[in-house]
């Protein structure tokens, strides 16, 4: 049988993403043009890779487990140049961090607070803004689905399933780079848009559907659905839904995060202020996070939505930048409260990152000491973090991250 240069690079690139530890049992017989006009190819064979646990004594420096620090009292063990540090991170005692007067007298040497039971920026405060280590994990949901990472190769884009090695990558488009948006839904679907075209429904069970969108005056960037499949898209300046109707609009510089089960619309601004927007009126404000000691980023980053809540996460740099963490917050669409729920040391610099309602967070990385490749690592609710995946060839690389509700 002839294959094209098309079919040949495409195959190439199922066998670097089949060749990890995750892809063993890949088979090949998932590839399909987007229409469905092609019948399976003949499986490919795998390579498997080994296994990327990381040694007991080895880590990925500036991640962190969780230690014993007395009765009912957890710390932090953090990684320090590939190594778990001996020392357990401990929360001060309350009356250290919260109560008494100030200490002044060195509190001009630093900008913020460092958790040491001193008021180490003078405003009479003693360690506030979440300067200490801290493993709770609160506010979370039950989450029924998969973690998707969204490769793009020279002649595909694909997503690849993270953390199950019996499911297949699946084929959105034959052409390097070319998709606009790619987005999963609360009800389980996940939509694509093509250049110059409509999105389209990912189908396993036949071909790509098309989702008409509304007509409006601008291009439509974004769509989601509803749990009872309603679309809602970003149309020019608007927030639209079903066959075109107005949900509101000025909304050009804000971003949407998700939509919730009962069709709240979740968004962010460029302040990185989130807002919840319904049938109840316009949008409103949702609770403010709180101050927080350094760098705390946007949450713009990928979302997942259960039921009415939206998880998502902030990237901070903190302790004089030697420190990051991933800030995991949910946002109930029915009372518009915002609610921490982790606080995840991680290695440092990602790209893209995904919080999912159980607490896990996947963030995806250059490879080590300027590779060409990219690599997903995976921070669990309990236990160590470990690379999910990975790509080594320049020619693939992951972008970003999806939650896919079954």
């Amino acid at each position: 049988m002839m294959h094209t240069s098309m079919d040949r690079a495409l195959l190439a690139l199922t066998l670097v993403l089949c060749g990890t530890a995750l892809h063993a049992g890949c088979s090949g017989s998932h590839l399909r043009e987007p229409d469905g006009g092609r019948p399976p190819r003949p499986p490919v064979p795998p390579t498997p890779e080994p296994a990327e646990t990381p040694a007991p004594d080895r880590c990925w420096t500036g991640t962190a487990v969780t230690c014993d620090c007395g009765p009912s009292t957890e710390g932090l063990r953090y990684c320090v140049e590939s190594a778990w540090s001996e020392e357990c991170t401990c929360p001060p005692p309350v009356d250290s961090a919260d109560a008494g007067a100030p200490s002044t007298d060195d509190c001009s040497s630093r900008d913020d607070e460092w958790c040491d039971g001193s008021d180490n920026d003078c405003d009479g405060a003693i360690d506030e803004g979440h300067p200490c280590a801290d493993p709770t994990i609160v506010n979370t949901l039950h989450f029924a689905g998969d973690a998707y990472g969204v490769v793009i190769g020279d002649e595909a884009t694909m997503l690849i399933p993270l953390g199950d090695e019996t499911r297949s990558p699946l084929v959105l488009e034959r052409a390097a780079g070319s998709l606009r948006a790619v987005t999963a839904s609360v009800d389980g679907s996940v939509l694509y848009k093509r250049p110059g075209a409509s999105f389209y429904e990912l189908r396993s069970d036949g071909p790509d559907r098309e989702v008409p969108t509304p007509p409006c005056f601008g291009e439509v960037r974004w769509a989601q659905r509803d749990g009872s499949g309603r679309p809602y898209y970003h149309c020019g300046d608007t927030i639209r839904r079903g066959s075109g109707e107005l949900l509101g609009e000025g909304f050009a510089s804000m971003v949407p995060l998700a939509v919730t089960s009962s069709g709240s619309v979740v968004l962010s601004d460029p302040m990185n202020v989130v807002w919840v927007m319904d049938d109840v009126g316009g949008p409103r404000r949702a609770d403010d996070a709180g101050s927080w000691t350094g760098d705390l980023g946007g949450g713009g980053q990928h979302t997942t939505a259960v039921g009415d809540s939206v998880f998502f996460a902030r990237h901070r740099i903190y302790r004089d930048a030697t420190r990051e963490e991933l800030v995991v917050s949910r946002v109930d669409a029915s009372d518009g409260a915002q609610r921490l729920v982790r606080r995840v040391p991680i290695h440092p610099h990602p790209r893209s990152w995904l919080a999912l309602p159980d607490g896990r967070v996947l963030a995806v990385y250059g490879e080590p000491g300027g590779g060409l490749g990219t690599m997903v690592i995976d921070y669990p609710a309990d236990g160590v973090p470990t690379v999910v995946s990975r790509t080594r060839d320049s020619g693939a690389r992951i972008v970003h991250l999806l939650a896919v509700h079954h």
